[in-house]
């Protein structure tokens, strides 16, 4: 992945971003002075189903995004050490067939470890496209039970979007799904297209813009997703799940877009005669922001 660049540094104001790193725990420390500390989580994203090939009716289901939690705590209540794990996005499915894998879930605990009376809160990212149409599922809403440390601070989760369909009739399109108004600050992976159908696009409510499929790469989805920085000062920061895959006949369908932080990727393009379908794309890693003041 790319760094935030619309995060302002730790030495200008003391906010500090963590990113996935597989399983590893990274540590944060406190800073001498500070009264209060804010924690943002955004999950991680699940990846794009891809087809079986051949499949004459359907397009990849496209994976769902994380959802985000925050918390603002007073500072003398937390260890002067605390260890945040953000979560790795859900690889596409990569061979014919095959659904895309769920985004791993995020973490904040007290101790490198997930015992359950260490954990601040957690979250789950979003869930994997089918290889058949359906979308994943979206990340739920976080957890902060079960432990003494989530009770102390103010806190408040909301639950991902879940990804589009993809195409389940012959040369249809997927279909187009909404983003901006899910209350997080990505989205789900749209759905593929089958045969002369192509991929799901995502179009945008607000100030978010709209992604179309086939955007980069012939055929592919939208790729990457996209860090997207319109300049505007409201809105600093959001970023998108991938488009969905074109289909093809008899050739090779396009591949669903990876997603960029957060969001799901883009379901493959399917094939109404004897083709070979696209690969899901990959969804999005999962970031994890600790600001104090």
């Amino acid at each position: 992945m790319y760094p935030l660049n619309a995060i302002p540094t730790p030495g200008i104001s003391k906010f500090q971003t963590f990113y996935a790193s597989g399983t590893d725990w990274q540590a944060w420390q406190k800073p001498a002075g500070c009264s209060m500390v804010y924690i943002f989580m955004l999950a991680a994203g699940g990846g794009g189903g891809r087809p079986a090939n051949g499949a004459t009716t359907v397009g990849g289901g496209g994976g769902a995004a994380g959802g985000a939690s925050r918390m603002l705590i007073p500072a003398i209540l937390l260890p002067d050490t605390i260890w945040v794990q953000p979560g790795a996005g859900g690889l596409g499915g990569a061979t014919a067939n095959t659904a895309g894998a769920n985004g791993a879930t995020s973490y904040v605990s007290v101790q490198a470890n997930t015992t359950q009376a260490n954990i601040i809160f957690t979250q789950g990212g979003g869930g994997g496209g089918a290889a058949a149409s359906t979308a994943g599922v979206a990340g739920a809403v976080g957890v902060n039970t079960g432990g003494p440390f989530g009770s102390l601070g103010l806190w408040y989760s909301i639950a991902g979007q879940v990804g589009g369909n993809g195409a389940n009739v012959v040369n249809n399109f997927g279909p187009n799904f909404t983003y901006g108004g899910s209350g997080i600050i990505t989205s789900g992976g749209a759905g593929g297209g089958n045969g002369a159908g192509g991929g799901g696009a995502i179009s945008a409510s607000g100030l978010f813009p709209g992604i179309s499929f086939g955007a980069l790469n012939g055929n592919n989805g939208f790729q990457k997703g996209a860090l997207i920085q319109p300049g505007l000062k409201s809105f600093p920061l959001f970023f998108s799940g991938g488009s969905g895959g074109n289909g093809a006949a008899t050739t090779t369908a396009g591949k669903g877009g990876d997603a960029s932080y957060g969001g799901g990727g883009g379901g493959g393009g399917g094939c109404s005669g004897a083709g070979t379908s696209g690969n899901g794309g990959n969804g999005g890693d999962g970031f994890i922001i600790i600001g104090t003041f």
